[in-house]
């Protein structure tokens, strides 16, 4: 059976963070996830897209269940990206 939705939802969230982050590698301290809430309407420009796909996978993993069996191995990683602060460098 293949992967999840969620899942490969998430993953592409990913890669599309990454492919921003390769198109502007000299931005890392504008992306700081802000407590504030997000604009409305929808991003206009690059790093909104990228700050907001950073927070909505913040929020998903922020919700993770630490118990859970699946999330239980990787339970650190899991902690790490609950900060905001984890979204505004990511390594391939």
């Amino acid at each position: 059976m293949g992967e999840s939705l969620s899942r490969r939802l998430f993953k592409a969230r990913l890669e599309v963070i990454g492919e921003l982050d390769h198109r502007s590698p000299d931005r890392v301290e504008e992306r700081v996830i802000k407590d504030t809430a997000a604009p409305y309407g929808a991003p206009k420009t690059n790093d909104e897209v990228r700050r907001s796909l950073a927070e909505r996978l913040q929020r998903e993993t922020a919700a993770m269940n630490l118990d859970n069996f699946v999330v239980r191995p990787h339970r650190r990683l899991v902690e790490k990206y609950t900060r905001p602060e984890a979204w505004t460098h990511l390594s391939p």
